[in-house]
């Protein structure tokens, strides 16, 4: 299974093999940033197999945002690194 967007190939798992009629189930993640190839571009869930019959079921795309904490303790880093650099410059 890989997860695309446009053309950029974000991440891919090729690990899954099931023995014959037993079921495995697969998870690809992604963790986007601003700078992310393909913002913008169209999301594709590419599911294949190694020359065998499969059968998918239940393919779905999840969205996680990130919590409001992790943005304020990003946020609340800037001015720290500010003070310290404006220290070591003896400012």
């Amino acid at each position: 299974m890989a997860l695309y967007a446009g053309t950029h190939l974000l991440n891919y798992d090729n690990t899954i093999t099931p023995g014959l009629g037993e079921w495995a189930e697969d998870i690809v993640t992604y963790h986007s940033t601003i700078s992310s190839p393909g913002i913008g571009q169209d999301l594709v869930i590419q599911l294949y197999s190694g020359g065998d019959q499969v059968d998918f079921d239940k393919v779905s795309l999840n969205e996680v945002p990130v919590p409001p904490s992790a943005l304020l303790f990003g946020t609340g880093l800037i001015p720290l690194v500010w003070v310290r650099r404006k220290k070591r410059l003896g400012q």
